[in-house]
């Protein structure tokens, strides 16, 4: 979930990683590999017109449709 004001400060979006949990909400054991300790993180830019944000390990583009970016 995103906070009400993700991407208004300052732009750059941490989404942090958390560790997967069985039915009875405990920890699951053994080796996951959907917690690695590393968030995520995520930058917006203004490409012309166009708000893109852009994940920062893998360079990937996601076009924000139906959005207005405005400079900082």
């Amino acid at each position: 979930m995103l906070e009400d004001d993700a991407l208004t400060r300052d732009g750059v979006l941490n989404v942090d990683r958390t560790q997967r949990r069985d039915p009875t909400q405990l920890k699951t054991e053994g080796r996951d590999p959907s917690f690695l300790g590393v968030s995520e993180r995520f930058h917006l830019i203004k490409d012309g017109e166009r708000c893109v944000l852009v994940h920062d390990r893998t360079d990937r583009h996601y076009d924000l449709l139906g959005t207005v970016c405005a400079s900082l």
